[in-house]
């Protein structure tokens, strides 16, 4: 299993993709604790997309045919790591730690029935309320198949984690992030 993460998906950019080791996960439920070894470190909401069948440069207009399962996801990334690395929030050490990934209960999907826009509330710890849209990324569910797909091998039980908006924020040892989609909830996580 492999977790493609992808940041800057939103304002026309190109996104960059990382790949996340399995240990990163946080299973739903289960608290997140935080490490001792960066200075600060920032929730950045998310759409999780779970891959339900092999293959290799999927044309985009069969890509909801390869997705199972959707949900909300929380990407946890450490700053402050370490100065000399001007792009040090794009290292492993930043994104792909153990623990710096959250995402929620899956939301099974029959073959082909991907909604065409998805819309996720997220409440933060400050207590504001957050509202996320596939329809603000540049690359929709479809096109990061089919990019994604050139590159990798897409299998059961991969991970695409996108973000879609600017939006990020500190956590803190006591935190409590929830996050639905539609009237669902999907996520709710808690900050050790």
């Amino acid at each position: 299993m492999k977790i493609l993460r992808l940041t800057g998906n939103y304002g026309g950019n190109v996104p960059q993709a990382t790949v996340v080791t399995d240990s990163a996960i946080v299973r739903p439920g289960k608290p997140m604790f935080l490490p001792r070894w960066a200075e600060t470190f920032v929730g950045i909401p998310a759409f999780a997309f779970r891959i339900g069948r092999l293959g290799k440069t999927i044309s985009r207009r069969f890509a909801s045919r390869y997705c199972d399962g959707m949900s909300v996801a929380l990407m946890v990334e450490a700053r402050g790591i370490d100065s000399r690395q001007p792009e040090a929030r794009y290292s492993a050490l930043a994104t792909a730690f153990d623990g710096a990934l959250l995402p929620g209960q899956w939301h099974e999907l029959a073959p082909e029935s991907l909604p065409a826009e998805l819309e996720a509330d997220f409440r933060l710890p400050s207590g504001e309320q957050a509202t996320i849209t596939t329809a603000a990324m540049t690359l929709g569910f479809d096109l990061l198949v089919e990019w994604l797909s050139r590159y990798f091998t897409l299998k059961m039980g991969d991970m695409i984690v996108s973000d879609c908006a600017p939006l990020e924020f500190p956590l803190h040892v006591g935190d409590v992030i929830e996050a639905s989609l539609g009237s669902e909830p999907l996520l709710r996580a808690r900050i050790k």
